[in-house]
């Protein structure tokens, strides 16, 4: 699924149907009327679909308080009817309060998929990235027939680069074709943690020094007064100061230059403070007529961020 915008489930709760993992006796005189809808302040990725049905996961664990107590599995599935504005989200199976007395904890994340193994706090999900995922997660919430759970927040966990390539006619000439761009130096094995207290922690413990091929990559050169180009995208996982002088982002665009194939080895070093989750960094390649490829940065809708610009020399 491609991915952003924030994902809003309001949770109008009277009671949980079904059945329960816990030992206490479930309460089973009311539903749960449960709706979910894409927040309008912010734009989606590229090619989001969130129109369409969306699989999301949630994470149970009952009386929280007790001493070595446990995360129910498996994981709990959820749909979110596709459209716009707030549809219906449906657990499977549905969920039930415990009694009055009884506490539970749930915390949502996206894209769905099983828990690792274990059931002792955290719990964790593994993902390994193609450059598609947008990985989002909730915050934790305790609720209960007395303090019903309140709305829940799905939050990207990743950073969007897009990418767009521009030049002069003169340019456009000589460029007469992108075969590909791909960013080199990236970690696609990623950790999602699910902790009772502090709720959701990305981590990238897995494979490093992976290289990714930006998707939608345009195929040719626009011109620079173009109202409309195509622009490709890739999510990845925020490393501290990338993108920044001490770890620049590191590309590698492929093209056909004066008819013949051309690699260069291009750098992005002027994101200030870096990428971070949830933002989408804009990043603009201007080819030109003698070959080289002029850099600036700058951020599309998600959260408002930093600009910077710079000059490549191709390499050979």
């Amino acid at each position: 699924m491609k991915i952003g915008k924030l994902l809003i489930m309001s949770l109008l709760v009277v009671a949980f149907l079904g059945s329960c993992t816990n030992m206490e006796e479930p309460v089973t005189d009311g539903t749960v009327e449960v709706s979910a809808g894409i927040a309008e302040s912010t734009r989606a990725v590229i090619g989001s679909g969130y129109a369409n049905d969306l699989e999301v996961s949630f994470a149970r664990l009952d009386n929280p308080g007790t001493t070595g107590v446990q995360w129910n599995t498996p994981s709990i599935d959820a749909v979110r009817t596709g459209g716009t504005g707030n549809t219906v989200l449906t657990f499977e199976p549905e969920q039930t309060y415990l009694t009055e007395d009884g506490e539970s904890i749930l915390i949502g994340y996206y894209p769905r998929k099983a828990l690792n193994s274990g059931t002792a706090n955290p719990v964790s999900v593994a993902y390994t990235i193609t450059g598609e995922e947008d990985i989002m997660a909730t915050g934790v919430q305790i609720g209960s027939l007395v303090d019903k759970f309140e709305t829940f927040t799905f939050n990207h966990l990743l950073t969007q680069l897009q990418f767009k390539c521009t030049g002069s006619a003169g340019a456009i000439t000589k460029w007469t074709a992108i075969t590909s761009i791909k960013v080199k130096n990236v970690t696609t094995g990623l950790k999602l943690s699910l902790d009772k207290t502090t709720g959701a922690k990305l981590t990238a413990p897995g494979t490093a020094d992976q290289t990714l091929t930006v998707k939608n990559c345009p195929s040719t050169v626009a011109a620079l007064d173009a109202e409309k180009t195509s622009t490709g995208y890739l999510l990845l996982y925020p490393t501290a100061n990338m993108g920044t002088e001490d770890l620049p982002v590191s590309l590698e665009v492929k093209g056909t230059y004066d008819g013949n194939p051309k690699t260069l080895n291009v750098t992005v070093s002027n994101i200030s403070e870096g990428v971070k989750a949830g933002y989408s960094h804009l990043i603009t390649l201007t080819f030109t007529e003698d070959g080289k490829i002029a850099v600036e940065t700058g951020i599309t809708e998600w959260q408002p961020g930093n600009n910077g610009s710079t000059i490549i020399i191709p390499g050979e």
